[in-house]
């Protein structure tokens, strides 16, 4: 699955197809399309801003949400520099795995932070506004001013 992309997720918890590389967000899910296509929104506006490539994944997780994150951000086109965060609304499950190089712009506090609020969102029971503002917290946090560098004459 290329990162920054959402596509729906396979059915009745088989194999997700994550060949597709025009979607950035996976669901089968409550969401409705309107919160799918905020969500890409958000998602360009984010890796545009910080860099990073996300993906979110919505549905039920295969197994161990954990291992089941760790091997959708493995099949990413780029997973050094993504962030994957898989919801499993069922098990109230979150996940955000990031790449190597993600760690180095964003930490286990930063990630910690937009997953206490994502579930603030998802507890009052708005699934698409906590992964907006989550993914929008994480693009912030991972935000790089441009380094401005002096001429020679100064």
């Amino acid at each position: 699955m290329p990162a920054g992309e959402i596509v729906p997720a396979a059915a009745g918890g088989s194999s997700v197809d994550l060949t597709d590389p025009f979607r950035p967000v996976h669901v089968n899910s409550p969401l409705s399309q309107h919160d799918v296509d905020r969500l890409e929104r958000v998602i360009r506006y984010a890796e545009s801003n910080s860099g990073l490539r996300f993906s979110v994944f919505v549905g039920p997780a295969e197994g161990d949400t954990r291992a089941h994150a760790i091997r959708l951000h493995a099949a990413l086109d780029d997973p050094e520099r993504s962030v994957l965060l898989l919801v499993d609304p069922a098990a109230h499950a979150l996940e955000i795995v990031t790449g190597s190089a993600t760690r180095r712009v964003l930490g286990d506090g930063e990630c910690r932070l937009a997953a206490a609020t994502m579930q603030t969102s998802f507890a009052a029971h708005d699934l698409a506004g906590g992964l907006t503002a989550g993914i929008q917290q994480l693009a912030t946090a991972a935000y790089e001013a441009p380094t401005l560098h002096a001429g020679e004459q100064y």
